[in-house]
C-alpha cells in the first residue's frame, strides 16, 4: 500500500487485531519456518497498512515463539515516506516452528498495540513540525538503568505507553476503571511476567512519588475513555494526509 492520503485515525485495536486473527487458518496448527511466517504476516499487513516490516534473529528466544517491536522514523515521515516499522523476532528463520494458540493471540494484541504506539509518536512529531522532545535527565548512577530511565521518562514515551497501559488495564479489569486505578496505586513487585506498567515501576524503583510515575498514572487514567474505544485519538488531526 502506498503512503498517500492514509487516515491513521481510522485504525483501532479491534481492526488491527482482526487483521492478525484472519491469519489463524494459515498459521495455527502449521509447521512453518520463521521466513514463511514472516512472509504470511507481511503479506497480510501490506494489504491494509503503509508500513514497513522487518524480521530479526534473536537466538535467546524460544524456538516456538515470536516477539514484536516497532519504531517510528520522523525523518522518513517528514519526506512523506513510510515511517513506521514493525519488527518480528524469531530464534532463527529456517527451522520449522509451531505457534501455540495462546502465543498467536498474544502476538495479535501486541501487534495492534505496537502499531498504535507508533501512530501516537507520528502525531506527536507532526504536531511539532518534526522536532524532537528531549530524553529524561536521569541521575541514576548505573549506566544501563540511566539509559532506560532516559528513554521511558521522555514525555513522548510516557504518552504513548500510557495509552498502551490503559488498554491493557481495561482488558484485564473488564473496563472497570476503579479496579484499574486501585491497581495503579498498589501494584506489587513481581518476579514473573511483567506488563508495561510494571516495567515502568521497576525502571523507577517502584517509587510512586517519582515525577515520571505520577505523570504516567495521570495520563493512563485520562486515556481510559479512548482505551475503551481502542483508538488513541478522537479525530484525524495531524494523522491524515
Amino acid at each position: 500500500m502506498k503512503y498517500i492520503e492514509f487516515d491513521w485515525a481510522e485504525l483501532n485495536r479491534d481492526f488491527l487485531f482482526g487483521m492478525w486473527y484472519d491469519l489463524e487458518n494459515k498459521i495455527m496448527g502449521q509447521e512453518l519456518t520463521g521466513q514463511q511466517l514472516f512472509q504470511i504476516i507481511t503479506s497480510q499487513i501490506h494489504k491494509y497498512l503503509p508500513i514497513r516490516a522487518r524480521k530479526i534473529r534473536n537466538k535467546s528466544m524460544g524456538r516456538h515463539n515470536i516477539a514484536i517491536g516497532g519504531s517510528y522514523c520522523f525523518e522518513s515521515d517528514e519526506q512523506r515516506k513510510k515511517s513506521i516499522t514493525i519488527d518480528f523476532y524469531f530464534k532463527n528463520f529456517d527451522e520449522p516452528l509451531k505457534i501455540k494458540r495462546s502465543t498467536f493471540l498474544r502476538c495479535g494484541i501486541l501487534f495492534a498495540d505496537t502499531v498504535l504506539h507508533e501512530i501516537i509518536h507520528m502525531r506527536q512529531f507532526r504536531r511539532r513540525a518534526f522536532n524532537s522532545k528531549p530524553a529524561f535527565k536521569s541521575k541514576e548512577p548505573n549506566l544501563a538503568k540511566r539509559r532506560q530511565q532516559a528513554y521511558l521518562g521522555c514525555l513522548d514515551e510516557v504518552d504513548a505507553y500510557a495509552f498502551n497501559i490503559s488498554c491493557e488495564l481495561m482488558d484485564y479489569f473488564n473496563w472497570n476503571e476503579q479496579e484499574a486505578v486501585a491497581y495503579l496505586n498498589n501494584t506489587p513487585k513481581t518476579k514473573g511476567k511483567e506488563n508495561s506498567y510494571q516495567n515502568y515501576l521497576k525502571a523507577f524503583d517502584y517509587d510512586h512519588d517519582h515525577v515520571i510515575i505520577k505523570k504516567l498514572k495521570k495520563k493512563i487514567v485520562k486515556y481510559f475513555p479512548r482505551a475503551k474505544q481502542g483508538r488513541p485519538f478522537s479525530n484525524s488531526d495531524w494523522i491524515f494526509y
